[in-house]
């Protein structure tokens, strides 16, 4: 067994950049701290293009092999305007808690919701999951709606869903849907997916969080209520995308599991979280092991319960 004299070990991946045909080096300094954190060194010209010529250099995490940087600063105008939206979301959290905390308290079975929200150019797609639901028998009475404005709350209200809709929060968030994927009206709908995730999940409540462009074939949460999976903190689907981006877990929000207690305090505490890695299966997962200062990962495969369309 090649971990047989392991007390600790720490696990670091790693693709082979055979395609940018750079020769990758690792290096390993003892001797410093713990600091879990890969420095990434590159040689680039002054136009910064790899030059095999040129010194090793620091570079950021998001610097590809072929020296394309994939962080964007964001411009001013996009920087003030999520400052006043954080700034409007703060100065209403404290009512807004307290309408939501009514709500649910309804709706919630074992203390589990599931959580989904949708604009105008997106009814049809909530139609969709909710007949498509229905017709395979399944319960949708602890599904929660958070609609970005008044016309799909009261669609969602005629399909005899519960709703929470807030003006303050979702005042920023288009009616229309995308034109396209990552353009501006899909970043704004990434707002309200952030906001009503973090609003239950604060609440003390778990929560199944799904795109509307989904389906079930069967309840996704008696998989995630399954006691031989483990305890983790939030299981989350492979994005596919191997991006340094979507480092390090290529997690997709698209649907995910999150249950409340460490998931709660992770999100809150500024303290310095250090992962965790086991190997499991194929989804990803964030683990559940009572601690607040770290993230226990593994990966699952379960069932085929959903199917996007």
């Amino acid at each position: 067994d090649a971990t047989e004299n392991c007390d600790v070990m720490n696990a670091m991946f790693i693709e082979n950049p055979a395609r940018a045909r750079s020769r990758q080096c690792l290096a390993i300094v003892g001797g410093q701290y713990q600091s879990y954190h890969i420095q990434r060194w590159m040689r680039l010209n002054s136009e910064e293009k790899p030059d095999a010529n040129k010194p090793l250099q620091l570079v950021g995490r998001w610097r590809r092999n072929d020296g394309n940087d994939e962080f964007l600063y964001p411009k001013q105008r996009a920087i003030d305007m999520h400052q006043e939206l954080l700034l409007t979301y703060l100065n209403h959290l404290k009512s807004t808690k307290q309408n939501l905390s009514e709500i649910i308290k309804n709706i919630a079975i074992n203390n589990t919701v599931i959580v989904v929200t949708a604009n105008m150019g997106q009814s049809e797609l909530l139609m969709n999951l909710i007949c498509s639901s229905r017709r395979r028998g399944l319960d949708t009475k602890n599904l929660l709606v958070f609609p970005t404005d008044v016309h799909t709350k009261e669609l969602a209200e005629s399909l005899g869903l519960t709703t929470f809709y807030d003006d303050h929060l979702m005042r920023f968030i288009p009616k229309e849907e995308s034109a396209r994927y990552g353009d501006r009206t899909f970043a704004l709908i990434m707002i309200a997916k952030v906001v009503c995730v973090q609003l239950v999940n604060e609440l003390g409540y778990d929560l199944l969080f799904t795109d509307i462009d989904v389906v079930f074939y069967r309840d996704p949460m008696e998989y995630f209520r399954n006691p031989t999976l483990g305890n983790f903190d939030v299981y989350f689907q492979d994005d596919g995308s191997r991006q340094e981006r979507y480092a390090p877990y290529s997690a997709n929000s698209g649907m995910f599991a999150e249950f409340h207690l460490s998931t709660f305090w992770m999100m809150q505490s500024k303290q310095n979280i250090s992962p965790r890695l086991e190997p499991y299966q194929q989804n990803q997962c964030y683990g559940r092991n009572g601690r607040k200062d770290s993230i226990l990962f593994a990966a699952t495969k379960g069932p085929k319960f959903c199917s996007v369309v």
